[in-house]
């Protein structure tokens, strides 16, 4: 990073492209770079990048190793982004493999989710039992140099202020940092949440990588997330409270292209390369 907002895009963007086998994940990189984007975040999904957490050591190896020499050729960064969540036993093993990705392709962070615990609820400190399930975790990404940021979502457990709540306990009883990805999307989904500027403030220091997306209704009146300016976000009051912040990252287009990646692509670059420094 070079102290300022760079962006990335995330290859849910070419969502059914990549399902139906249309596009490859190098294809995905040469977009990136040649749209001007740093940085592309994969999943570890099979079809989105990184191997399925039940391959061999071998294979996992060999697809990293992979996605790093496609990465290099590209000139495109990766980042890792694991569907995985801190405090749920089942997950460990995908955590784990997901540090071990990140250290291996070079990713300074991995996102990740925050479980129910339904034991700790805001406000109330986080009780030894559950910091013993996380402390092997977070000390292995520790250890790696890894941050694990906890994203927000459109859940009551993954309200912003639960986040930052866990992110100051966590902090507080163990000496180990970690950050929010901030998803301006499930901010406006959240009914716990603020306006995505507000929750954008709120949550300060702790946002060490952020989400671009944005939200609209569907036929049914449901919300659905989109392109960047294509909803109701108001994308130049987060820029705005970042910047404010201090911030200093990655800001990442993750919306589902729905089978039209590249053009949805093309609109959400013009509309957020006004708001970058």
């Amino acid at each position: 990073m070079n102290g300022s907002i760079e962006l990335a895009a995330s290859v849910v963007v070419f969502n059914q492209e990549l399902k139906q086998e249309r596009l490859g994940i190098e294809d995905v990189m040469r977009i990136c770079a040649d749209c001007g984007i740093q940085a592309l975040e994969v999943r570890d999904e099979e079809w989105f990048g990184l191997p399925p957490v039940d391959v061999s050591a071998t294979e996992f190896d060999e697809a990293c190793k992979r996605l790093k020499l496609l990465s290099s050729g590209s000139d495109v960064r990766l980042i890792v982004a694991s569907g995985a969540s801190l405090g749920e036993e089942a997950d460990c093993s995908r955590l784990l493999r997901a540090i071990t990705s990140a250290k291996s392709l070079g990713s300074p962070i991995v996102r990740v989710f925050l479980s129910e615990l339904a034991e700790w609820q805001t406000g109330e400190n986080i009780g030894r039992d559950v910091i013993e399930r996380l402390e092997p975790i977070l000390e292995e990404a520790n250890s790696s140099g890894v941050l694990l940021c906890i994203e927000n979502t459109s859940e009551p457990e993954g309200s912003v202020s639960r986040i930052v709540d866990f992110i100051d306990q966590v902090e507080s009883q163990l000496g180990i940092v970690l950050g929010m990805t901030l998803d301006t999307g499930n901010c406006v989904m959240n009914e716990e949440d603020g306006s995505p500027a507000q929750v954008t403030k709120l949550a300060g220091r702790r946002v060490k990588y952020v989400h671009l997306k944005d939200v609209c209704p569907d036929e049914n009146s449901n919300l659905r997330d989109c392109a960047p300016g294509s909803g109701s976000v108001d994308f130049p009051s987060v820029f705005d409270e970042l910047k404010a912040g201090g911030y200093c990252g990655y800001a990442c287009f993750e919306f589902d292209g729905v089978g039209e990646g590249l053009d949805w692509l093309r609109k959400a670059l013009s509309k957020t390369r006004q708001y970058l420094p």
